[in-house]
């Protein structure tokens, strides 16, 4: 599955036929508590792949989201540990994502 994610815009391009089942699962590991609801889908385009990003399941990081409180780890490095204790937000930007 081959997406474009605009988070500027809140869109999101499909590059060929998806599995629903398989798509909506996707978005809700990327987007999490249903923030892809806010999201357009644009259909009948053609997607322009620069630089993709390369999606495993279960993936750990997305480039899209951004914290604004990294934690300070005893080692001296900061650290996203996790919602309780950092403040993420979407980064603006596009993404191409294979999945």
């Amino acid at each position: 599955m081959k997406l474009s994610i605009d988070t500027t815009n809140k869109t999101i391009q499909v590059e060929g036929q998806v599995n629903l089942l398989e798509f909506t699962e996707a978005l809700e590991r990327m987007f999490p508590k249903g923030l892809w609801k806010t999201f357009k889908l644009e259909t009948n385009t053609v997607v322009v792949w620069s630089n993709p990003v390369q999606i495993y399941p279960y993936y750990p990081y997305y480039p899209w989201w951004t914290t604004t409180t990294p934690v300070l780890t005893t080692s001296g490095t900061y650290t996203l540990t996790g919602e309780e204790q950092t403040s993420w937000t979407l980064a603006s930007g596009v993404y191409n994502v294979e999945i």
